[in-house]
């Protein structure tokens, strides 16, 4: 009988360890059901922030190739503020030198040389 009872034993830790297995592996099942859960949401979320990120890269070069064309705009802006700058400098001379003439000629007396070069800021005290 003693035999009997061992084998009873060996049968008994068997079952206990064949619970215990079960357990253990019914756990992990759960375990890893709740992970591929969690990966095919982060899977549907990676697709949709790669389709943001490749509607973002799209504005991106938009906004690149309109800035380039402004930067053009801009600096022609410039090119063109400048000349007409140079323009209005020269023309204003030029009647500046127009009107002194003109000063020059209608002037008869000191009296008129020195109520001209007040008006124009030449008054020598």
């Amino acid at each position: 009988m003693s035999e009997m009872n061992a084998v009873l034993q060996a049968v008994l830790e068997l079952s206990k360890k064949m619970d215990s297995l079960e357990s253990r592996m019914s756990s992990l099942e759960d375990r890893m059901s709740s992970l591929e859960d969690r990966m095919s949401s982060l899977e549907d979320r990676v697709g949709l922030l790669e389709e943001r990120i490749g509607s973002l890269e799209e504005r991106v070069g938009s906004l690149e190739e309109r800035s380039g064309s402004l930067e053009v705009r801009v600096g022609s802006l410039e090119e063109q503020s400048n000349k007409n700058q140079q323009i209005l400098i020269e023309k204003l001379d030029s009647i500046n030198e127009q009107m002194m003439i003109l000063a020059h000629n209608s002037v008869t007396s000191k009296g008129d040389i020195r109520l001209l070069k007040k008006k124009i800021g030449m008054l020598d005290y």
